[in-house]
């Protein structure tokens, strides 16, 4: 009786080769398409934000684009800039210069602040308003960033509607497409915004 009780135990003393073998590979099945899937996710979670945070990029530039050219009296563009003469506020009705350039070499698109009145030496020392808005900024197609304008004054500005256009690329070589157009509601004569622009 004692042997046949030894028996039973050699039998159940551990897992043979075979099994452990079949263990392991059925893990590394398992564990692969578990990592397949983190990876997956991982990266779905990172093209979501480079495109989130692109969109968020392009609402303030289309807001602050178009917050500053509601409140010009005139303004004056290139392919690759707007220039305009601004209304810092209605309670004190003071003018400020305002250029939106898009830097096609480097991609990015800054926003330059100076008092109306100074001159293109003195602009840079009052200037400290100026910064990068966005980088990854492209060309909408072959056209121009920034077109517009209906009347001309005698200074060559223009009042009316600017339209711009571009790009801006997310993280993940996508980009968005930034277009839009926007009316001046002030008209007024009378800014040195365009010396040295």
């Amino acid at each position: 009786m004692k042997l046949r009780i030894m028996r039973g135990l050699r039998r159940d003393d551990g897992i043979s080769l075979v099994e452990l073998s079949v263990t392991m590979v059925v893990l590394g099945i398992i564990a692969l398409i578990v990592s397949t899937f983190m990876v997956s996710i991982f990266r779905s979670e990172q093209a979501v934000q480079g495109i989130s945070a692109s969109s968020n990029d392009s609402q303030v530039v289309t807001l602050a684009i178009a917050d500053d050219m509601r409140n010009a009296r005139s303004f004056i563009t290139t392919p690759t800039s707007v220039t305009a003469s601004v209304s810092t506020s209605q309670a004190q009705m003071g003018w400020e210069c305002v250029r939106w350039e898009i830097d096609p070499a480097s991609g990015k698109l800054v926003r330059e602040r100076w008092p109306d009145g100074a001159q293109s030496g003195a602009r840079m020392a009052a200037a400290p308003a100026s910064g990068v808005l966005a980088q990854g900024v492209g060309a909408f197609g072959t056209e121009d960033f920034f077109t517009g304008g209906s009347s001309s004054t005698a200074s060559g500005s223009t009042t009316g509607t600017l339209e711009y256009r571009f790009t801006i690329a997310t993280s993940d070589e996508h980009s968005i497409d930034v277009a839009g157009q926007v009316t001046n509601r002030l008209s007024s004569a009378g800014t040195s915004c365009w010396e040295g622009a």
